[in-house]
């Protein structure tokens, strides 16, 4: 079973996302992604784990400035495309 999230405004689409994947996740899902298209790439980031491993990803990625895109996976998942 998988939940799919979307999110379409002017605001901070990983935020929102990631705040709806921790609601979800008392259902026990076991790995998670994003896929964000920031009007030029898709950047996704997807995890084996629980919420905080995706979120980890999500700041290394910030940090080492590959948030506007490339593709960091740990898994094959489906991606949350929107």
């Amino acid at each position: 079973m998988c939940e799919i999230v979307g999110y379409v405004g002017s605001g901070n689409a990983c935020s929102f996302l990631v705040e709806c994947l921790r609601r979800l996740e008392y259902r026990g899902y076991d790995s998670s992604g994003l896929a964000i298209h920031n009007g030029e790439s898709l950047g996704v980031t997807r995890s084996v784990e629980r919420i905080e491993s995706l979120v980890g990803l999500l700041l290394l990625k910030a940090l080492s400035g590959l948030e506007s895109g490339g593709e960091n996976t740990s898994f094959p998942a489906m991606p949350l495309l929107w």
